[in-house]
């Protein structure tokens, strides 16, 4: 392409195909759902990083440049991580639940001299 694209999706519609296109809003949609399923103290963190960097990409195709691949990479990782942190939390908060909620039937004691 002899002019510069500023843009990812056309730019991976032209070099890719749709397939390349339905890949990266694959990717950014999997993303925000994983951000978005953080804790609520990373969750608006998060998704504003991942918008931060959706308008940066359609602005200067951001996953051209090394320091954009590496600035998503580093936010993805975080986003997975955190997302991943949140889920085994919830877990262990439905296991001690579930252990909490089985009563069972307590036997009054009866002092030994009333016997």
């Amino acid at each position: 392409m002899p002019n510069y694209a500023h843009n990812t999706l056309i730019s991976f519609l032209y070099e890719m195909g749709v397939a390349g296109v339905a890949a990266i809003l694959l990717l950014w949609g999997t993303m925000f759902w994983l951000a978005w399923s953080t804790d609520e103290r990373s969750r608006n963190l998060l998704l504003g990083g991942h918008l931060s960097f959706l308008v940066l990409n359609l602005a200067t195709m951001a996953h051209w440049q090394v320091e954009g691949n590496m600035l998503y990479g580093l936010l993805c990782g975080y986003t997975i991580a955190k997302a991943r942190q949140a889920s085994m939390t919830k877990q262990l908060i439905e296991r001690q639940a579930s252990r909490s909620i089985k009563w069972r039937p307590v036997r009054p004691s009866v002092p030994a001299l009333a016997r």
